[in-house]
């Protein structure tokens, strides 16, 4: 920042120009707000730093001009925005036509010295105010074939933005307006009259623009990204008795988008024709946008009247799959293949996150920690694997089964683990050392694990064993029927 503003000055003048600048950080923030409270331009600028503030990825040189009302008309004079982002006192700075803060700590500053001055009607107001600029932007610009490339099949991975790029200032919007909906909804206290707005604005924009939207989506290369923002649209309306209406147009999309999700990634434009016709026959959607199919299709395949109760299919595993288990946060699938691989898969969108290798044998078992914040996995192998969930970093491998094992389990605390092996033991495990606590002998082979609430039990196919008092160890009958082989 310092050397910014000597980039000017002579040399002889330079020891008076440091001498001149405060020590410390929150100074020189301080002095750089109190330029820009003097400039003839002040407004504009903390609109604009307010706007870079929230926003949840630095955006383009562009992109304000959808985001901030008085840029409107300047989304084609791009020297004239650099010139604006120069005005605001050094805060900001741009790398090949992107904005970014010059350092975090200035970030920081306006959330917490500066943060009535530059949200003066509060933060959450101006995630609303993204999110109404962002439907105004996307309702004036999103239209079919954004691109025009006409063929119906052509592929996304050939895709090139033409010039101009009519996506250029609201492409931010497409993939972010609904998460600033839901950060303004979660933290306001809106009263009736605006909630019915934001409420007729988004049912406004599904029934008009919906499938613009998403091709926009993928032709920004966000199609999972638009599968979530879609769950959270669904959440935000779940249960108000004043969008049941808007509710069952949302969830009827949020199919749409799952189910055609990979053909949609592939081709930007299946959108007006299998994410139509395939559809099934009693969608909202496709009835919205029925004349959209091509009128060549004279004779349409036989598609079931509802949506199946089945929301996704996910496919990658090359051989079969033994386990599945949700993280308990709901965010994370995790599926274990005999073909000795772990996939882990985010559950909104079902786009695979990671595939985690290092068994030799066949997965026959994973387990979340009740945090969600590890993942176990038993394998033909005979050994267990802790992975950290959010890396895909083997923490540990737990050796000494003398057998292929079968199914493995974290207590409630997440701080133990047991296993169940062919070789007829069950092991306690300590999961942070990965030390064996304990080795049971069962005299069966089991085939499923897991602990009760209180962690003082064990339940498995054969029956319950009771583990609250470790030096008296029983086998208790189940009273469940045995599962047959």
């Amino acid at each position: 920042l310092v050397c910014q503003n000597l980039e000017k000055i002579s040399r002889w003048n330079i020891p008076a120009k440091l001498n001149a600048f405060p020590p410390g950080l929150d100074s020189i923030y301080e002095r750089m707000m109190e330029q820009i409270r003097n400039s003839d331009d002040a407004d504009l600028c903390k609109q604009i730093l307010a706007s870079i503030a929230i926003v949840y990825q630095p955006i383009t040189l562009k992109e304000p001009t959808s985001l901030v009302e008085i840029l409107e008309d300047r989304a084609d004079d791009l020297e004239s925005l650099g010139e604006i982002v120069t005005l605001c006192g050094s805060f900001l700075t741009t790398r090949y036509g992107t904005i970014y803060f010059v350092h975090q700590s200035a970030k920081d500053y306006l959330f917490t010295k500066a943060l009535d001055e530059i949200f003066p009607s509060r933060r959450e107001e101006a995630h609303y105010v993204i999110f109404s600029r962002s439907l105004l932007a996307m309702s004036r610009t999103l239209r079919r074939d954004m691109y025009s490339l006409r063929a119906l099949g052509y592929p996304a991975e050939q895709v090139k933005p033409p010039d101009p790029d009519p996506l250029a200032a609201s492409r931010y919007s497409c993939i972010y307006w609904i998460d600033h909906l839901w950060d303004w909804r979660l933290h306001s206290s809106a009263d009736h009259s605006v909630d019915l707005q934001y409420i007729g604005a988004v049912n406004s924009f599904i029934r008009m623009k919906y499938l613009y939207w998403v091709e926009a989506l993928s032709l920004c290369k966000s199609m999972s990204k638009g599968v979530l923002s879609m769950a959270k649209l669904e959440a935000l309306f779940q249960g108000r008795a004043d969008a049941s209406v808007l509710i069952k147009l949302v969830r009827d999309a949020r199919r749409l988008i799952m189910y055609h999700k990979r053909a949609l990634e592939n081709n930007p434009l299946q959108v007006y024709v299998s994410a139509l016709v395939f559809s099934p026959a009693q969608s909202l959607i496709r009835d919205l946008f029925k004349r959209k199919e091509p009128k060549w299709i004279t004779i349409k395949p036989a598609i079931e009247e509802k949506w199946s109760p089945c929301l996704q299919t996910l496919e990658g595993h090359s051989d079969q799959v033994n386990s599945v288990a949700f993280s308990h946060d709901s965010a994370r699938l995790a599926s274990a293949s005999h073909g000795s691989t772990v996939k882990l898969w985010e559950a909104s969108s079902g786009e695979c996150l990671q595939t985690l290798q290092g068994h030799s044998g066949p997965v026959n078992s994973v387990a979340f920690s009740h945090d969600s914040a590890r993942l176990a996995s038993a394998s033909h192998d005979r050994t267990v694997k802790i992975w950290e969930a959010n890396s895909g970093e083997c923490l540990q491998t737990l050796q000494g089964h003398n057998g292929p094992v079968n199914s493995v389990a974290f207590s409630h605390d997440s701080a133990r683990l047991a296993s169940a092996s062919f070789d007829r033991t069950v092991k306690l495990w300590e999961a942070s050392s990965g030390g064996c606590l304990y080795t049971l002998s069962i005299g069966k082979a089991l085939s499923s694990i897991s602990f009760n609430i209180t962690d003082s039990y064990l339940y498995t196919d054969l029956g319950t064993i009771d583990i609250s008092a470790l030096s008296d160890l029983v086998v208790l009958p189940t009273t469940l029927e045995p599962h047959n082989p």
